[in-house]
């Protein structure tokens, strides 16, 4: 046994297959792999979203948006009651929206 995966040459902890295994990649699919503690993860912790990439980063990329909720992964179209902001590319609930645009006026 080792103490942590960085030292086998396979990066990610992961137990998405319920085995402790160090691995290259996610095993399951509907993980990510988190670049802070090197760790397979249903939802990126954090400030972070989980890419189409199976990866988790600070920022979606362009066209689609973070959910700042659940397992915290980017989405083409925010849910209902949400709406996408398109300079940090995160999901926004439409009553912080009214308050932000009331707040300009």
């Amino acid at each position: 046994c080792i103490p942590n995966c960085n030292h086998s040459g396979f990066l990610y902890k992961d137990n998405s297959s319920g085995l402790n295994i160090c691995n290259f990649n996610c095993t399951d699919l509907n993980y990510f792999r988190d670049n802070t503690t090197y760790t397979c993860v249903l939802a990126c912790p954090g400030n972070l979203f989980g890419e189409t990439t199976r990866e988790c980063v600070t920022r979606c990329a362009n066209g689609s948006f973070g959910l700042p909720f659940g397992n915290r992964k980017c989405v083409a179209f925010c849910p209902q009651g949400w709406w996408g902001e398109p300079d940090t590319n995160v999901c926004v609930n439409t009553t912080q929206r009214t308050l932000f645009l009331y707040r300009m006026q």
